[in-house]
This record gives structure tokens, sequence and C-alpha cells, in this order.
């Protein structure tokens, strides 16, 4: 019985992994349309998470290795929004999906405010009204928009259990204290294992090798915790890449200069991408587990390097023309030391 069931786990497992590298082959198919560059964007704005894999695949090797087609996509003006903020947009707002991830690993709820009656109007005498006439214009509130609003809310929030360099340190604001909120009546049924074993100290009189065995069917892998957070980590690298790539050629490229207007909104999300993750390798590190640098090199690392050489492509192309866009504190104090070290 145990050898049935050992063999039937390692044809699970070889399936899975089987099926796991032929169905992520990428694959090229726009170039076959007569208009490419609107079949690629319909695959980056397709619901399904397949095709759009593919679509980020294949917008990060077009970018790179096709200068006609980056020309086609910034002189597309035919569609409003027009091609390049299609693309654009939906690469920020795949990016804000594991950024949303890392930042909420904590498990932090914000409480929705409490819902107040409304008391019904008792006269109906006609009262002046104080409003203004002319009305403020209303502030964006686009998927792009909220994505780099959500990274100047969240990145400012560092726990103090880690040792963040000053230069990622925000200017403090004073916070008003949150009401509680009533505790629970109900208590958990569910008991909880490591308090009544120790498994750490039964653990350590394993021999290694079963004790690595032991901490991994046990405990959960770090790989596996870090791999939940970034689940679109391959498609994160191909998005950065293809960003950078297109602000950058847009120097020379762009006849009309719109890639330009968007430099402050993709710089500001790379940094605060960045910053999280950079606070993620810092927090798994800590441990001082072999493991957990394994995991770290393998699930995070990729992204955060290909941040960092996104945000240097950028900085060396434009190099002082980027005095001309107006960051907040955060990201120019980040792109300034990175300007002085290059």
């Amino acid at each position: 019985m145990l050898v049935l069931q050992f063999a039937t786990l390692v044809v699970w497992d070889v399936a899975g992994e089987w099926f796991e590298i032929n169905a992520s082959q990428v694959i090229h198919l726009s170039q076959f349309k007569e208009d490419p560059n609107a079949v690629l964007i319909a695959g980056l704005q397709s619901q399904d998470p397949y095709y759009k894999y593919f679509a980020f695949a294949e917008l990060a090797n077009v970018v790179s290795t096709r200068p006609p087609r980056r020309v086609a996509l910034f002189s597309d003006l035919k569609a409003n929004p027009t091609a390049w903020e299609q693309v654009c947009r939906e690469c920020l707002l795949f990016l804000g999906k594991d950024y949303a991830r890392v930042v909420g690993r904590g498990g932090t709820q914000i409480a929705a405010p409490a819902t107040t009656s409304v008391v019904p109007a008792t006269s109906k005498k006609s009262t002046l009204s104080t409003d203004p006439v002319y009305k403020h214009p209303a502030q964006s509130t686009g998927p792009i928009d909220a994505f780099v609003g959500a990274a100047n809310t969240v990145a400012t929030v560092i726990p103090t259990n880690l040792n963040v360099p000053a230069i990622f340190l925000p200017t403090p604001h004073p916070t008003t204290s949150a009401p509680s909120l009533a505790p629970s009546i109900t208590q958990p049924w569910k008991i909880s294992l490591p308090k009544l074993v120790d498994s750490n100290k039964l653990i350590e009189r394993l021999p290694p090798a079963w004790a690595r065995w032991a901490r991994s069917v046990v405990q959960d892998r770090k790989e596996a915790v870090l791999e939940g957070l970034l689940e679109g980590r391959a498609a994160d690298v191909w998005i950065i890449e293809a960003l950078s790539t297109l602000i950058a050629q847009s120097l020379h490229e762009d006849p009309y200069g719109r890639v330009q207007r968007d430099i402050p909104r993709v710089l500001e999300a790379f940094v605060s991408y960045l910053g999280a993750l950079e606070q993620l390798i810092e927090e798994v590190n800590a441990d001082l587990n072999p493991e957990s640098e394994d995991a770290v090199r393998a699930v995070v690392q990729p992204v955060a390097d290909a941040l960092r050489e996104g945000i240097r492509m950028i900085v060396l192309e434009f190099g002082h023309r980027l005095k001309a866009f107006t960051f907040p504190p955060r990201v120019a104090k980040r792109l300034q030391t990175m300007v002085d070290y290059l």
C-alpha cells in the first residue's frame, strides 16, 4: 500500500510539472494579423489569465526586438485612449495585483465606516444652498491612478522590526487613533498543534535529512508562501521590461511625445513596488534560515532585479531631463540616489 501511494505521488508530480512546462511555452501570434498591435492589445485586455500571460510575453519580446512595432505603437492615435495608454494601463493594473498582495500580506483589513441612519425631513421649506457655484474638477479614479495612489499610501507603512535605510523612510504624518472593534463573543474552537507540542524541539532531535523532510511536512515552505504572494512574477518581469524599454526608446521614436507624460506615473509605480519587495526580502531573511534565502533568491529577487534594471534604464536614458517632472519626495530621493550612483 505504501508503494502504491508513493507511486501515485510521483506520477502526480511528474504529470503536473510536465503540463506546466508545456502549457507555459510562449507563442507569438500577433505578427500574422493585419493590425498586430491591435491584436496584442486585445490579448492584454483579455479576462483569461492564460491569454494575458502570452500577451505580456509577446509584448516584452516585440518592444525589445522590433523597432517598427514600437514606432507603430507610439504613432497609433486612432483610438481613445491611445494604444500606448491602453498598454500602460493594462501593465500597471497587472503589477498592482501582485503589489497589493505583497503589501497586504499581514492581513490588515480596513474597517468600513459606520452607517448613520437618515432622519426624514419634517419641513418642506426651501433652504438656501451654500454649495460653491463652480465645482472643482474631480480627480481621476482610474485603475492606474488607483494603483499609484495605493502605492503612496501603503508604502509609507513600514514595520518597526525592519531595518530600512533612511532613504526609504517617509516624512511621518500625524495619525488619529482608530476606534477599536468590539471583541468577538465566540472563541475559536480549533486546537493549535504548536501550543500542545513544540514541533521544533522534536524536529531538532532527528537526523539532518529526516529533520529537513519533517520540517517541510509540518511547516509551510517559504517558497510556497512567496509564490502565493507573487503569483504573476513571470509576467511582472515581462511587464517591467516592456514598460522600461518603451519609455527609454520613446525619447527618440515617439513622434508626439505622449509617452513622456506617463514617466512620473510609471517610475512612481516601479519605486513603490521595489520598496515593498525590499521590505519583504528583509522580513523573510530575518529568519536566518538557508531555506528563506533560497526562496527569496528564486521567487522575489528576479522581480526586484527587473525593477532596478527598469528604473536604471529610464534614468540613464533621460538623465537631467527628469528634472522637468514632479515626483513625490520619496520617489525623488530614490531616483536622485540612483542618478548619483550612476
